[in-house]
């Protein structure tokens, strides 16, 4: 399973072009929600505590679902990209 980084960094390779991913604090992700005149203040704690479940709980066991349903295996992050690359222009 690839980190957010890894992942930032494969879209950027397939882009041609260096990107990478900045970890917010919960004091900073708070603090630009709140900023945000378009988003709730009234969800941002509930969208951190959300965020803070998702990492604290265990990584999903990768499996061969798709290999075993298709007959092929899955694409890695890499293929995908390169397959969508238009959406991330």
């Amino acid at each position: 399973m690839l980190t957010r980084a890894e992942q930032v960094r494969i879209i950027g390779e397939v882009l041609g072009r260096p990107l990478r991913w900045a970890e917010l604090t919960r004091e900073q992700a708070r603090q630009r929600l709140l900023d945000d005149e378009t988003f709730p203040d009234s969800f941002v704690e509930v969208l951190l505590d959300g965020y803070a479940e998702m990492l604290a709980a265990p990584r999903p066991e990768i499996t061969s679902t798709i290999a075993d349903i298709t007959g092929r295996p899955a694409h890695d992050l890499h293929e995908w990209v390169s397959d969508h690359l238009a959406d991330f222009r």
